[in-house]
This record gives C-alpha cells, structure tokens and sequence, in this order.
C-alpha cells in the first residue's frame, strides 16, 4: 500500500487499480477511509498537493 502511494497513487481508485484495494467482500466498506488518509498524510508529509 505505501510503495503504491509512493509510486504516485493519489487517490483510491488509483490504489484499487494498481494493487487490488478495496475488493474483497466488504467491496472497501472497512479499508477506503484508512486508505484516503494514508493518501492525506503522505501528501502533507511531502507536500504534494499543498
């Protein structure tokens, strides 16, 4: 999830598309909102997207 976020996955739907997040059976129900601020802190900490 980090190295997806790190190679440029800024958004969810990016995440999903390139590693598969989100569609187990819950279909991201538990996992899309920890995956966002995932996606927020990296920004902040690099600032990207500022």
């Amino acid at each position: 999830m980090n190295k997806a976020i790190a190679d440029g996955c800024m958004s969810f739907e990016a995440v999903r598309k390139k590693i598969g997040a989100g569609t187990g059976n819950c279909h991201a129900k538990r996992c899309r909102e920890k995956i966002e601020k995932m996606i927020q802190d990296y920004r902040e900490s690099t600032k990207i997207g500022a």
